[in-house]
C-alpha cells in the first residue's frame, strides 16, 4: 500500500507541474499500459473459456464412462456419488482455473504499470534536467534582474533537486525488485516444472 500511494502522490505532483511536452509522454504512457493490460486479458480470457468447456466436457465424459464401469476411469474418476462427486471434481476444477487466469493478467499488468510509471519518471526528469529552467524552483522569479552569480546559485539548486529526484527513483526501483524478486521466482520455478513435465510426456 505504501508503494501505491506513493505512486499516487508521484502522479498527482507531475501532472501539476507538467508541461505540454511532458503530459503527452504521460498520455503516451497511459496508452501503451492500456494496450498492454488488453494484450495479456484477450488471450487469457479465451484461453479460460476453452478450458471451461473442455473441463466440463472432459467431466461429464468421466461420468458417462464411468456409470458403464470402465475400470480405468474408475481409478482416475472415483465417482461413487456420482452426483456429490461431479460437482466437488467440476467446482474444484473451475475454482484453480478462474483463480490461475486472473492472476496472469493481474500480476503482470501491475508489474508492468510500475516499471512504466519508473520509465515515466526518467523520461521527464531526464528532459527536464536537459533544460535548465530555474523557474521550476520560483516561478516568481525575474531572470532579468538576476546576476550571473544569482543565476548559477539556482542552477545549482535545481541540479540538487535533479539529483534527490534521481535517488528517489532509485530508491522505488529497489524496492519494486524487492517486492517482485519472490513472486518472479516461483512464476519461474513453477513454469519451468510445468514445462519439464510437458516434455517429459512427449518422449
Amino acid at each position: 500500500m505504501g508503494m501505491l500511494r506513493l505512486i499516487d502522490e508521484g502522479m498527482q505532483k507531475l501532472m501539476n507541474e507538467a508541461d505540454d511536452q511532458e503530459l503527452e509522454l504521460a498520455l503516451s504512457n497511459e496508452k501503451y499500459v492500456r494496450a498492454m493490460t488488453w494484450s495479456l486479458w484477450l488471450p487469457t480470457l479465451v484461453a479460460a473459456i476453452i478450458a471451461v468447456f473442455e473441463n466440463i466436457f472432459c467431466k461429464v465424459l468421466a461420468i458417462a464412462l464411468c456409470a458403464h464401469k470402465q475400470p480405468i476411469l474408475i481409478s482416475v474418476y472415483s465417482y461413487g456419488e456420482v452426483t456429490d462427486n461431479f460437482v466437488v471434481a467440476l467446482l474444484g476444477s473451475l475454482y484453480s482455473l478462474v483463480l490461475g487466469s486472473n492472476i496472469f493478467p493481474l500480476w503482470h499488468s501491475f508489474v508492468t504499470c510500475l516499471m512504466k510509471y519508473v520509465h515515466l519518471k526518467l523520461m521527464i526528469l531526464n528532459k527536464r534536467a536537459s533544460k535548465i529552467e530555474i523557474l521550476r524552483i520560483n516561478s516568481f522569479l525575474d531572470l532579468d534582474l538576476l546576476t550571473p552569480y544569482q543565476l548559477n546559485l539556482w542552477r545549482i539548486r535545481l541540479i540538487a533537486y535533479f539529483v534527490k529526484e534521481h535517488l528517489e527513483i532509485r530508491s522505488f526501483v529497489k524496492e519494486f525488485e524487492q517486492l517482485i524478486r519472490l513472486p518472479v521466482l516461483i512464476d519461474f520455478i513453477i513454469f519451468s516444472v510445468s514445462i519439464c513435465f510437458q516434455l517429459y510426456a512427449f518422449t
